[in-house]
């Protein structure tokens, strides 16, 4: 258990340091001078200078950060006080640098994602519409269903993919429906009736193949995959059909981390992928502090020629944050309490 939470914080830090090495390149295009690179969070157990830069391991694996000159600097202080002139300042750097700059955290997360996923699909192969094996005592077996059957239609949903596979399951409205086979040729209809109306399982994997082509646009589907399920958690979010306290914080992030740790190196990838892509979009998103909100100052300042009052954004990012650490506290408690540790009901 323990060795799995080890695996799941490593996870995590990857993500957010990719993330944070995305800022760093771009900074360093721009002329804007980075103060520390850090992998990891707290005490500081090691550190190197290279040029302007401190380099730093820290003390606990919960992400890192890229600390540019003045990113921050406005927060609390009057325009006055500022001084952007110094060497290296983030506020003196060219408008389309500081954009770059900020979007290319999300963008490295966004890479990042696309290559597990290229990887993944590339040496494991890609999932086919054929059953490459039925598992022992599954609805697939009870029912009829072979190796080798191709899916042709799941209920009224036609199969073209794997994934139409598991929406179609998860879309049906009814236990018992209709699979539509391709069997030696020949289109077979076998009826099936799940046993729990919840959850509608067959119980077979699928046939893979590798085919770098394939693969290639399996990678580019599964990736605006990602990015629909988040705008879809965002249309739940705002309908009300999703509550706040459905959402999961760093500690339930951790726990499906985990969990697809003990299903293998394969499931492990693909939430990090996952991972990887939900961080990119949340940060995206035009909220004070996060990067989305940062961005949209920036695109303001570039409309209009000039910035708005540095004191007032920093007031605003810093209100963004106050409400952030809220909504990441009441997460984590929803969290503790729905998986049970230290014993909350």
């Amino acid at each position: 258990m323990i060795l799995k939470i080890i695996v799941a914080l490593l996870v995590f830090m990857v993500v957010v340091v990719v993330h944070e090495f995305g800022h760093f390149i771009f900074a360093k295009r721009a002329k804007i001078k980075v103060n520390e690179f850090a992998v990891g969070m707290g005490p500081k157990i090691i550190g190197k200078q290279k040029g302007d830069t401190l380099y730093s391991i820290r003390a606990l694996p919960l992400g890192g950060f890229c600390a540019m000159e003045g990113e921050d600097e406005s927060e609390g202080e009057n325009d006055e006080e500022l001084d952007f002139s110094k060497r290296g300042h983030f506020n003196g750097a060219s408008i389309g640098g500081r954009i770059l700059t900020i979007f290319a955290g999300p963008l490295f997360n966004f890479i990042l994602a696309f290559v597990i996923l290229f990887a993944l699909f590339g040496i494991r192969g890609h999932q086919t519409t054929t059953i490459g094996s039925v598992k022992e005592d599954s609805i697939a077996q009870k029912y009829g269903i072979e190796s080798g059957d191709v899916i042709v239609n799941i209920g009224d949903y036609k199969i073209e993919s794997w994934k139409d596979v598991q929406t179609s399951l998860s879309k049906l409205d009814k236990e018992d429906t209709v699979v539509k086979v391709l069997r030696n040729g020949q289109e077979k209809e076998i009826k099936v009736k799940f046993e729990d109306s919840k959850e509608k399982v067959l119980g077979v994997t699928s046939k893979l193949e590798r085919n770098i082509i394939i693969s290639l646009r399996e990678s580019i589907n599964t990736f605006f995959y990602f990015i629909s399920s988040m705008f879809d958690i965002l249309r739940q979010l705002f309908t009300g059909k999703v509550g706040v306290g459905q959402l999961s914080g760093p500690i339930g992030v951790v726990g499906a981390i985990s969990n697809a740790a003990s299903n293998g190196l394969y499931s492990l990838l693909y939430i990090t992928a996952f991972l990887s892509v939900n961080l990119g979009f949340i940060n995206l998103l035009p909220i004070p502090a996060l990067d989305g909100g940062r961005l949209v100052f920036l695109f303001i300042e570039l409309i209009l020629g000039r910035p708005i009052s540095r004191s007032k954004e920093g007031l605003i990012h810093t209100i963004g944050f106050i409400f952030l650490m809220g909504l990441i506290l009441f997460v984590s408690f929803k969290d503790v309490i729905r998986l049970g540790i230290f014993g909350a009901n």
